[in-house]
């Protein structure tokens, strides 16, 4: 938060914002809006256009952002550079090689984007659906049909659990939960799909729990034996 006011008081060259123009601000919404709106407010286009819907990847390179965004003007390595030194814009833990925007930045916008633009909302995610599909990325695909078609995106990813579950993917089924488990995609669930992955989410870590005990096990009573043999 404290990066985000200093960008916006440095956007305000050259002598920053002053203190008459500064609201009073309840909360951490709402001072991320004001702050967002300053950012954002002076950019130029590509880069206000990207800046604006870039909130609604899970996560991004140059490449994945330019071609779901399918901007008339696409961004240059330059704009790209630019957007990704803004301190909403981090390196997320599960893509480490990805960037992605700041959970409070991401939820201002969905939510603005989803009511002000709802078709252009429901296009974005389905291009970047066919942008994943087309590189067999199947759940970046998903985490996108939970906002294009949640019904749809709930019954695959029950399917999918389901099949994974007593596999030894775990890896897999961990990233499964990390999709569904997301605040935003959440907020777009209802009560029983909420409480469906929780259920299957506390079965999981029962499960991993139960092997992670026979694997200790295991490994003592091969050492034991190894004891004894010597």
């Amino acid at each position: 938060m404290t990066r985000l006011a200093a960008e916006a008081w440095l956007s305000n060259k050259p002598y920053g914002i002053p203190a008459t123009e500064v609201p009073a601000l309840h909360g951490h919404k709402k001072a991320v809006d004001w702050i967002k709106e300053r950012i954002f407010g002076r950019l130029n286009e590509p880069l206000k256009n990207a800046v604006s819907w870039v909130a609604l990847l899970r996560w991004f390179d140059f490449d994945s952002l330019n071609t779901i965004l399918a901007l008339p003007q696409a961004l240059t390595h330059d704009n790209f550079r630019v957007l990704t030194n803004y301190a909403f814009i981090i390196r997320p833990r599960f893509a480490p090689d990805k960037w992605a925007c700041h959970d409070w930045i991401r939820r201002a916008q969905i939510t603005e984007l989803r009511d002000s633009f709802p078709e252009a909302y429901q296009t974005f995610h389905l291009r970047a659906q066919e942008y994943y599909n087309m590189r067999d990325r199947p759940l970046d695909a998903l985490y996108h049909t939970f906002f294009s078609d949640p019904l749809i995106a709930f019954e695959q990813w029950q399917q999918w659990e389901s099949e994974i579950a007593f596999s030894s993917n775990h890896e897999t089924w961990a990233a499964l939960f990390e999709v569904v488990n997301t605040a935003e995609v959440q907020i777009n669930l209802i009560p029983e799909q909420r409480a469906e992955t929780a259920y299957r989410a506390g079965k999981m870590m029962i499960i991993w729990a139960k092997l992670k005990c026979f694997n200790l096990l295991a490994t003592c009573s091969s050492f034991e034996t190894v004891l004894i043999q010597h």
